[in-house]
């Protein structure tokens, strides 16, 4: 039924043997998933976001990791497609989220500088009806200043939906940021852009990696950056790996900035041992 469903609209498919253990492996992978949760097996990793203009790190990204008992170390694209599938997203962002704010709140209780962080959240999380009621526990339970959270949603949230909308409102009304992930491959219209309440647009990494070989990506970070400027938006440009695209969003007035150049994701301890 779900291979017929993802054939380009074709809404019938005859059975195939081979289909099984393809979708056996992914049930397991689901309930490994349940238990790993349970057993305290997924870990944050954090990014740094560097500020050119100070040369100082700002704040992180926060990136969700998979300790796996036999597979070892996951990263999100072997496992999240599942969990938005099946949407056990929900418990898992749910858990996220929770995890920044006591990792935020044990910063603070330990005296380094506040620093803002960054966390992903995808489209069903945004649009379940519990999610702004359990955002607001987390900040409560471990005393998070929600000015230095900040909620990066993509291009697919419906900017249209009234209900979304609502969210966002109410997101802004907290005091927590918002940013618009991988800007550049989605869909929403420049209208939306202009009254929704972002306060960031992050380059996607696939335009800021072959800008320097690629004309198009070139104009395309170049119209960005005017674009927000004239918005005033900040940006963050993803995905930098080299000196001269770090100088390029330099002249061209980007102020925000993360990739391998700068640091890869890290956990906690190390984190803190090298940028707080």
């Amino acid at each position: 039924m779900y291979a017929a469903k993802k054939s380009h609209g074709k809404r019938w498919l005859f059975y195939d043997e081979t289909y099984l253990p393809a979708e056996q492996s992914k049930l397991e992978l689901e309930k490994e998933m349940r238990y790993g949760l349970e057993r305290g097996e997924f870990q944050l990793h954090f990014q740094p976001l560097y500020r050119i203009d100070t040369n100082t790190v700002s704040g992180a990204e926060v990136l969700m990791r998979w300790e796996h008992p036999e597979r070892g170390l996951l990263f999100p694209n072997t496992f999240i497609p599942l969990a938005e599938e099946s949407r056990f997203i929900i418990p898992l962002g749910r858990w996220m989220i929770r995890e920044v704010c006591r990792q935020w709140s044990c910063w603070k209780t330990q005296e380094y500088e506040p620093i803002s962080l960054a966390v992903n959240i995808s489209v069903n999380q945004f649009l379940h009806p519990d999610f702004l009621a359990e955002l607001e526990d987390a900040l409560r339970e471990y005393e998070m200043d929600p000015a230095y959270l900040e909620l990066e949603i993509t291009e697919n949230i419906p900017f249209s939906d009234s209900y979304a909308i609502a969210v966002l409102e109410h997101i802004k009304q907290l005091g927590i940021r918002i940013s618009i992930d991988d800007f550049g491959t989605g869909y929403s219209s420049l209208q939306y852009i202009q009254r929704l309440p972002v306060h960031t647009l992050k380059i996607d990494r696939a335009f800021v990696c072959d800008m320097m070989h690629n004309r198009n990506n070139k104009v395309l970070v170049e119209t960005i950056l005017l674009m927000a400027k004239q918005l005033d938006l900040d940006v963050v440009a993803e995905g930098v790996e080299e000196q001269e695209q770090l100088e390029f969003l330099k002249e061209n007035g980007c102020a925000l900035v993360q990739g391998y150049l700068i640091g890869k994701p890290t956990e906690a301890v190390l984190f803190r041992s090298k940028w707080l």
